[in-house]
């Protein structure tokens, strides 16, 4: 795990009786948008600046938001002073803007997933390992009360010992089309409910097998996926099973269909993100309505700055949730069980 970082630029107060992080957001499309209306909310970040290719994109956002506007990372940091980077670039983009980041001595919080290679994902890593500087992966339902709240109960052993963990994560099929098929649901959308299963069951990933389909999408021209079902087997014996997929109709009455079931020796919890909140052994407890995550998210990252501290996900989370999810893409690809750690290509 990487040594906790000096405190630095977050870590000092800044003319206000509280300390505060300045932030600024790279990448300015529909979850970007979505971090910067997160960080004027967060009580301990101040939105000092926007970046993105798109210059008149940039400037509209900034408008908005009352902060400067650039049209790159490296204009940004020449022109703005800024504690921390939310990068929510194209995943292609992300080695490139997380090492000019981490260079400049800015902590970083990454949009999931960390990279689309073992190879670019182990870069990453080692950028901010270099640089010194704070690094965490937007693996954001680790900030949702209903799953923080299965995770106590887990850990606590009210399930006994943790057999099988299974996810559910369908989205309408209009997600895929406004993504032009440039990402696999395993990395979209499994990736989630990877980091999830991980957190819960706290023992080493072994082995990857999944099998999807992909009659649909390549129909349609996109080289993805419908749906994947993938099982990962760990080495305490717990068995995780994720189904992604892109396939529910544009009238669902929800924008994506979401739950989680996991099940010890000693009873059984059901998690859905919409109807039904959480339910554990034989007890019901009130519904938790859908959340935002960003928000807590982001004030966890500035805490973890103020008060020089790991963040929850760390980069090494990130990495076995990117790692897993590729596995699983070979694995369907090449109709096999994939062992892991996965060896750069």
């Amino acid at each position: 795990m990487m040594a906790v970082p000096s405190p630095k630029r977050g870590s000092r107060a800044k003319t206000r009786s509280t300390p505060y992080v300045d932030v600024a957001v790279v990448g300015l499309g529909a979850i970007g948008a979505a971090h910067v209306d997160a960080a004027l909310r967060a009580p301990s970040t101040r939105l000092a600046a926007v970046a993105d290719v798109d210059a008149a994109r940039a400037r509209e956002i900034a408008a908005k938001a009352g902060c400067p506007a650039f049209d790159s990372l490296p204009s940004l940091l020449e022109g703005a002073d800024v504690d921390l980077v939310v990068v929510a670039t194209p995943d292609a983009l992300h080695v490139e803007v997380v090492q000019q980041a981490a260079a400049a001595g800015m902590h970083v919080l990454l949009e999931k997933p960390l990279a689309t290679t073992v190879e670019d994902g182990r870069t990453i890593l080692a950028a901010v390992r270099e640089a010194g500087v704070l690094f965490t992966v937007g693996h954001c339902l680790r900030f949702d009360p209903k799953y923080v709240e299965l995770e106590r109960r887990v850990s606590a052993g009210e399930l006994g010992e943790l057999a099988t963990v299974y996810a559910r994560r369908q989205n309408q099929v209009g997600a895929v089309d406004r993504l032009k098929g440039r990402v696999s649901s395993l990395l979209f959308l499994a990736v989630h409910d990877i980091d999830i299963i991980n957190w819960y069951v706290k023992s080493r990933p072994v082995s990857v097998y999944c099998a999807s389909a992909a009659k649909i999408m390549r129909g349609k021209g996109y080289a993805v996926d419908d749906v994947s079902f993938t099982t990962i087997r760990y080495e305490n014996g717990a068995v995780g099973v994720v189904e992604s997929g892109w396939l529910l109709p544009p009238n669902y009455p929800r924008t994506g269909h979401f739950e989680l079931v996991a099940t010890g020796s000693r009873g059984v919890a059901r998690l859905d993100e919409f109807d039904e909140g959480l339910w554990v052994a034989n007890e019901t407890f009130k519904h938790i309505p859908l959340v935002d995550r960003l928000t807590p998210q982001l004030q966890h990252m500035a805490e973890a700055i103020i008060h020089g501290r790991e963040p929850l996900v760390s980069g090494e989370d990130g990495y076995s949730a990117m790692e897993i999810a590729l596995a699983a893409e070979v694995s369907a690809r090449e109709g096999r069980v994939v062992e892991l750690p996965l060896a750069p290509a």
